[in-house]
């Protein structure tokens, strides 16, 4: 019988520090804040459809986040212990998320465009196959700058997608054409952008990109 006691002690004493450390976890994730060009911002959680009024255009987009915050763009953000991110909504349709340091937010340190593919479209990549031209087709979201601009090698375009996948092309030079050398594809638990997200956030994005 008092074994019996004990053991059901030690279940309610459990549920109990759980129940606490949830309150205490919510408490202070939902006081998080940031201070951007002398405004004071609360980390968000509602739904981003319903945080988001606003649209930019992607090809005028100044990341600079004082500039953001000076043009009342800033809606959504999330904030962590050290690093905090802002969801915009472009005039195509796309979603980009920008991840700023909260020692040195001026400049994002890593952005990710939501397009509307999934990793499975990358899988069925052949090596050597496609064009540059055609992945470009494939995702018009993606970041082709080191292909298209630098001249230092390697060249490689970087690709979000909306299942949280982190992927980079390697291309080669043939004659007239750009022809992919190689693919990589990183699973989300080693894409710093989607581990970011909250599984709303998660969740959200995926759905409005479906649509």
């Amino acid at each position: 019988m008092k074994k019996l006691v004990f053991i059901l002690f030690t279940i309610i004493l459990l549920i109990s520090t759980c129940i606490i450390f949830l309150l205490f976890y919510k408490t202070n994730t939902n006081t998080l804040t940031v201070n951007i060009d002398g405004k004071t911002y609360k980390n968000t959680t509602e739904s981003i459809d319903t945080l988001i009024t606003k649209t930019i255009k992607q090809d005028e987009l100044n990341t600079n986040i004082n500039f953001l915050a000076k043009s009342n763009l800033i809606e959504c953000i999330r904030i962590n212990k050290h690093n905090f991110y802002v969801i915009l909504k472009t005039t195509d349709n796309v979603y980009m998320v920008l991840l700023y340091d909260i020692s040195k937010p001026k400049f994002p340190k890593d952005k990710w465009i939501l397009g509307n593919i999934s990793s499975t479209s990358f899988k069925e990549i052949s090596i050597g196959k496609p064009t540059l031209k055609e992945v470009m087709k494939l995702d018009p979201n993606g970041n082709y700058n080191s292909v298209l601009y630098a001249s230092s090698l390697p060249s490689l375009s970087i690709h979000h997608t909306i299942d949280g996948y982190f992927i980079t092309i390697e291309y080669s030079f043939s004659r007239s054409e750009i022809l992919v050398k190689s693919i990589e594809i990183l699973p989300p638990d080693r894409n710093i952008i989607y581990m970011a997200l909250t599984e709303n956030d998660r969740r959200d994005l995926t759905q409005k990109a479906n649509k």
